[in-house]
């Protein structure tokens, strides 16, 4: 994909990861979008190279949320 491509697949699936993260935080949607653009998990999600696009939102989410309350991220194995 693209570069331009991915910068426009981000700009549509951020927004949903953000809300799901912020449910699962019980968090306000402000709160959600710092925390995510801290993580280590945004600094993989914004490389196309890292393939983390082909999961759902609500994967990504979950693996946010990992990181957040475990400190680590330990990415599911696709078969």
């Amino acid at each position: 994909m693209d570069k331009k491509r991915y910068n426009s697949f981000m700009a549509l699936h951020t927004h949903q990861i953000i809300e799901r993260f912020a449910e699962l935080q019980n968090a306000s949607n402000s709160t959600a979008l710092d925390l995510f653009y801290q993580s280590e998990f945004y600094k993989l999600y914004e490389q196309e190279a890292t393939k983390l696009w082909h999961f759902s939102t609500v994967t990504l989410a979950g693996l946010l949320m990992q990181e957040v309350t475990t400190g680590h991220i330990e990415f599911p194995v696709e078969g």
